[in-house]
């Protein structure tokens, strides 16, 4: 297995293949291949993924611009490393003008050159031809030359025959984000031939998916490949990865500390996307957001807008700062306030001059509820909940009375702020505690519901029975969901 294992590696890598650029799906793509395939030197890329089921850790680097058989080019060096500490190296010479792209030479060495060397003839590897069609399919073929290098094994060369097929746009989702991507699918046949005669000739049948972002480049392939060999042997290879994190990925969004993705159409209340349940009595909740810029270049923010169906129950009360440094930060919040009950819905869209993340649109959502709320007041002034501090002026304190059988009646109001029925729980719905509770009594308990909007009242009754300040507690039972019960002191003076 290990001489197939080898042989399998000197066919099985595919460069990146043809890269174009979208106007319009069944309409002509025009290319801008500098864009879908940026060679800008020191720009960075990972990747995770698998290999033949093994975990598998791409890293990719633009590296340098250097003359390849007198032809300009640009070295991406990648290494490809498992969890468990192997690794190797790969280098790729890609020659970028205007007739489209070319793969001129490709290194593989396991830890330093030189290593296995493989050219590739007449003028290098057309990955990308001038122009293509949505859906259509070009023909693509190529030849090289390896000398065989670590391998150990002879000289060999190879060919390889196929098309390639376009579509796009397409949405695909990376762990670095969703884009909208270019898809292109190269199927093929290839065979390679060794100098050494006593070794058995291998041919092949691949095919490789690749999806690529304008200014960004590769963000995911998918490969599988099937290889017999003259001497009977069979050997099947597949590998996936995707993106997980570029230096050319300059507009980063986060919502509580967590990444956003562009496209990112499941709200969650992690990430701040999910509002939760709101009542829809004019109570409202809003969420921040943060911008920052993990590029190289200042960004350029052109603000935040709404739309989809709800959008009007939605409103951005903060807007981003206008531009942004490389590393600076910047947020925006928007405020959910429902008008109606059920799950509503808007999308938030935000313009930049990152060409990679402009539009950044999000799906965001919460729900109105019906829901009960409930206020109480003594002599029309609001009592809060909680509130241990009594007062003349809401009726908390109750006055003064002599220990001789006298008492003194306050009157209170409940009213249902809220868009759904207030039930007072238990019986009685009024409930008197503390140290002198015994000195003061409900003499009218109130209903024990209370519509949208309505109110109920309910009375308490101070007697003294010992001289010096007397003190309780009045709690109310509901269903209010976060103030039940609706608990505050009351106190009067035996004289």
């Amino acid at each position: 297995m290990s001489r197939i294992r080898s042989r399998r590696g000197s066919l099985g890598h595919d460069a990146l293949g043809v890269v174009c650029e979208a106007l319009e799906a069944r309409q002509l793509l025009a290319f801008a291949i500098a864009e879908y395939f940026p060679l800008t030197l020191g720009a960075s890329w990972s990747y995770s993924g698998a290999s033949n089921g093994q975990a598998i850790i791409w890293t990719t680097t633009s590296l340098a611009d250097v003359i390849e058989a007198g032809t300009p080019a640009t070295i991406l060096r990648t290494v490809v490393s498992t969890p468990g500490g192997g690794s190797h190296t790969e280098a790729q010479y890609y020659h970028l003008d205007p007739t489209g792209l070319r793969l001129l030479r490709e290194d593989s060495y396991a830890s330093a050159p030189p290593g296995a060397v493989r050219q590739f003839g007449g003028g290098g590897a057309q990955l990308a031809p001038s122009s293509v069609l949505n859906g259509h399919t070009v023909p693509v073929s190529w030849s090289s030359l390896s000398d065989g290098g670590e391998s150990g094994l002879s000289a060999f060369t190879s060919q390889f025959t196929g098309t390639v097929a376009t579509f796009g746009p397409v949405q695909i989702v990376t762990p670095a984000g969703t884009f909208t991507a270019l898809k292109l699918v190269r199927t093929g046949t290839g065979s390679i031939d060794y100098a050494d005669s006593a070794l058995p000739d291998v041919t092949s049948t691949e095919m490789t998916s690749e999806w690529l972002v304008r200014g960004i480049g590769l963000v995911r392939r998918e490969y599988s490949g099937s290889f017999s060999y003259s001497d009977g042997q069979q050997f099947d290879s597949t590998y996936a990865f995707s993106l997980t994190d570029s230096s050319l990925l300059g507009f980063a969004l986060t919502g509580n500390g967590l990444p956003i993705a562009n496209g990112d159409s499941t709200p969650r209340a992690a990430d701040g996307t999910y509002f939760g349940a709101v009542n829809v009595s004019g109570i409202s909740r809003t969420r921040q957001f943060s911008i920052r810029n993990d590029g190289s270049t200042t960004m350029t923010i052109n603000g935040a807008t709404l739309s989809g169906t709800h959008a009007t129950e939605f409103t951005i009360v903060q807007m981003p700062a206008t531009t942004l440094a490389p590393g600076e930060r910047t947020a925006f919040s928007v405020r959910f306030d429902p008008t109606a009950a059920g799950f509503r819905r808007a999308n938030v869209t935000v313009t930049s001059s990152d060409p990679v993340a402009s539009p950044f649109r999000i799906s965001i959502r919460g729900k109105g509820v019906l829901a009960p709320e409930i206020e109480v007041r003594g002599n029309g002034r609001l009592i809060l909940v909680g509130d241990i501090s009594p007062r003349a002026a809401d009726f908390t304190f109750l006055g003064a009375r002599a220990v001789d059988g006298t008492s003194i009646t306050r009157t209170f109001r409940i009213k249902n702020l809220g868009s759904a029925t207030l039930d007072l729980t238990g019986g009685p719905h009024v409930v008197i505690s503390g140290v002198n509770s015994g000195d003061f009594s409900v003499t009218k308990q109130p209903s024990p519901t209370v519509a949208p909007g309505t109110f109920t009242t309910f009375k308490i009754r101070f007697r003294p029975t010992g001289a010096e300040e007397r003190s309780a507690v009045v709690s109310i039972p509901s269903n209010d969901g976060d103030e039940s019960p609706y608990s505050f002191a009351i106190s009067g003076v035996g004289l």
